[in-house]
């Protein structure tokens, strides 16, 4: 069989296709074993190996033109350890994957995470939360110096490591600016729908402050398990009525962290918090104990 197809820049990869004698390759070293998503109308995860090594198998579905895009976005993160890996990019057969990093325990996100707390009948400590907020603001400051804007950060795009380290995941609506695209090329934004994101998501999908708003998205998930409605969250900016008006009031929410989201989930991006002002209220994160007794 033909060797992997590792990820190469497009122009190069548009050169191999036109080869007359060059066949297409095969996915051969890909052994997919288990699903682990549900149904999706963009790419279906498989838990798998790669050459003898254990990995996650994100497969294009028939039609999802962005999958490429998605590992050229990776590819340039590839230095921040908060951010899962790309492994290697494969196609063949009609089918187009990414190989990406195994995140151990294999599954476990922030929802996860989170509703175990609630479970316990107790919020999570502030400091737990200061711990995951420090980590995503790195990772969104690795992403602005790569000129790329996540636009759908959440808790079910963060996996967590046995020590609890974050990993974002799902680049699938990224963003690339012009003079970070390859070949000077411009990526064009897909229209995103989520009614947690951002009021400036479809209107400057190109803007940093996209993921700071997904920032207080992810907190307001660590407080409550549940991701907020973007309307409900701007009826506070004229009534205490609304998500973050409320904060104070309920029961549990430390008032630091009400503080936080209510600075991260404004209306305009100009009277949001900064990446600068997350880091600072970050800076007496704890590290919980590890999942399982540790890697």
């Amino acid at each position: 069989a033909p060797p992997a197809l590792a990820l190469l820049p497009a122009a190069a990869l548009r050169r191999r296709k036109s080869a007359p004698d060059s066949p297409a390759p095969r996915p051969s070293n890909v052994v997919k074993v288990q699903r682990l998503n549900a149904p999706s109308s963009e790419k279906d995860i498989y838990d798998g190996f790669y050459n003898g090594q254990p990995c996650v198998v994100a497969v294009a579905k028939e039609g999802n033109r962005s999958i490429r895009r998605e590992a050229e976005t990776l590819r340039r993160l590839q230095s921040c350890p908060h951010i899962n890996q790309l492994i290697a990019f494969e196609e063949g057969n009609g089918e187009q994957c990414m190989i990406l990093q195994r995140v151990e325990p294999l599954g476990h996100d922030l929802v996860e995470v989170t509703l175990q707390q609630q479970h316990s009948g107790r919020p999570m400590p502030l400091g737990q939360m200061r711990h995951y907020l420090l980590q995503l603001a790195r990772a969104c400051e690795e992403m602005r110096s790569h000129g790329v804007v996540h636009r759908d950060l959440q808790a079910a795009n963060v996996l967590i490591d046995r020590d609890h380290s974050v990993k974002v995941i799902d680049f699938g609506v990224a963003t690339v600016a012009c003079d970070s695209a390859p070949d000077g090329q411009v990526w064009h934004a897909v229209h995103v729908t989520n009614e947690y994101s951002a009021p400036e998501v479809n209107v400057t999908p190109g803007s940093p402050s996209i993921d700071v708003w997904g920032l207080g998205i992810v907190l307001y998930s660590l407080c409550f398990a549940i991701n907020p409605c973007r309307a409900q969250i701007l009826l506070s900016a004229e009534s205490p009525s609304g998500v973050c008006g409320r904060l104070h009031d309920m029961e549990g929410t430390h008032p630091s962290a009400a503080e936080a989201i209510e600075g991260l989930l404004r209306e305009r991006p100009e009277d949001r918090w900064g990446l600068d002002d997350v880091l600072r209220w970050a800076a007496q994160a704890e590290v919980p104990a590890s999942i399982g007794g540790g890697a």
